[in-house]
C-alpha cells in the first residue's frame, strides 16, 4: 500500500472513530437531530446527487412535477441521516431494549410466514436501499439465521471497525466480490437466508432488465441462486415509522419454473424482483436512495455508461 493512501485510510479511520465515540455519547434523539441537518446540508451543497436525485425520482415516474421531485429528494436525504444515526446508535440502544419491540414484522402470506418459520427452508431475501436494510438484517437473522452479501469498502481499517463495531447480531457477511458462490448455495441447502441488495448499477455478472419501466443493469445473483437451488426469493423491505422503530414488509414468495433457456429464466426472475421492489419504492419514495445513479445503461449493453 502507498504511503499516501495509508495515510488518507488512517485519517479516514480516525475520523470515523471520532464521529462514533460522539455519537455514542449523545441521546437518540440528537444524533438523528444533529443527523438530519448535516443530510440538509449536503442536499444544498452536493449538486450532483442533489440532481442526480431528481432526475432518478422523474425518471421513474414517481411524480412528473420538478418541484414534488425536489420535495422527495430533500426528504431522501434527510431519511438518511436519519437512518444513519440510528444505525450508529442501535448497538447501545438494543442492549436495553427488545429489538422485536422497535423492528414489527410484516408478512403479505401465509405462505411466506410458512417459509420463514421452516428451520430447514433457505430463503433468498431480495431487498432494496429503502428505510434501513441494516437494522433489517439483524431483526431477520432472529427469524432465520442470516448470511448477507456485501462489498468491502476500500479502506481496510474502515471495514474492519465497522464489521466489529455496528450491530450486526445474528448475521454474518461474505465479500461480494470475488467470493465464490458454494458458499450460498451451502447456506440456503443448510436452512439459512441470504440477503442481497438488488437495486445498484450492477458492473459484473449483470443482465439488462427492466427498472421502473427503464433498461438497468441488475445483479444475476438472487436469480442464478434461485435456479441452483429452489430456495424462493421473498421481497422485503424495512420501513421507518418513528425514532427506532421500522417496520419489516415482506412480499409474496417469487418462485419460477425452470425452462430450457436459462438466460430466460434469469431475465424473467430477476424482472419479477424489480417489479417487487418497485412498488415498495412507490408507497414510501421519501425513504429511498434516490442519489444513486442507477440508470447507467443503454438497451443492448450492460455495466456500461451512458
Amino acid at each position: 500500500m502507498k504511503a499516501s493512501r495509508r495515510i488518507r485510510y488512517g485519517l479516514e479511520y480516525v475520523t470515523l472513530r471520532i464521529v462514533f465515540a460522539f455519537f455514542g455519547m449523545i441521546p437518540v434523539s440528537v444524533a438523528v437531530f444533529l443527523a438530519r441537518r448535516v443530510a440538509g446540508l449536503m442536499f444544498l451543497f452536493a449538486r450532483f446527487r442533489r440532481k442526480t436525485a431528481v432526475e432518478n425520482i422523474l425518471r421513474a415516474g414517481i411524480t412528473s412535477d420538478r418541484h414534488a421531485a425536489l420535495r422527495i429528494a430533500h426528504a431522501s436525504f434527510l431519511h438518511f441521516g436519519a437512518m444513519g444515526a440510528e444505525t450508529l446508535k442501535a448497538g447501545g440502544f438494543f442492549r436495553r431494549h427488545e429489538i422485536s419491540e422497535y423492528l414489527q414484522l410484516a408478512m403479505s402470506s401465509d405462505e411466506t410466514r410458512y417459509i420463514m418459520a421452516d428451520p430447514e427452508q433457505g430463503v433468498i431475501l431480495a431487498t432494496a436501499h429503502l428505510g434501513n436494510w441494516e437494522l433489517a438484517a439483524t431483526r431477520m437473522g432472529m427469524v432465520k439465521p442470516i448470511l448477507s452479501v456485501a462489498r468491502k469498502m476500500n479502506n481496510p481499517y474502515v471495514n474492519r471497525f465497522l464489521a466489529e463495531g455496528t450491530h450486526r447480531a445474528h448475521m454474518r457477511t461474505v465479500p461480494k466480490r470475488g467470493g465464490r458462490r458454494s458458499p450460498l448455495v451451502a447456506a440456503l441447502k443448510g436452512g439459512e437466508s441470504i440477503a442481497i441488495l438488488t437495486d445498484q448499477h450492477a458492473r459484473k455478472k449483470a443482465m439488462v432488465v427492466d427498472f421502473f419501466g427503464l433498461p438497468a443493469s441488475s445483479e444475476t445473483s438472487p436469480a442464478r441462486l434461485h435456479l441452483a437451488t429452489g430456495a424462493p426469493i421473498i421481497p422485503g423491505v424495512c420501513i421507518r415509522e418513528g425514532k427506532m422503530r421500522y417496520t419489516i414488509k415482506m412480499g409474496a414468495p417469487i418462485r419460477h419454473q425452470r425452462s430450457s433457456d436459462r438466460e430466460a429464466d434469469v431475465h424473467a426472475i430477476l424482472l419479477a424482483i424489480n417489479q417487487a421492489i418497485e412498488q415498495f419504492i412507490k408507497q414510501h419514495p421519501d425513504q429511498y436512495l434516490w442519489s444513486h445513479r442507477r440508470w447507467r445503461v443503454n438497451s443492448t449493453a450492460a455495466g456500461k455508461d451512458q
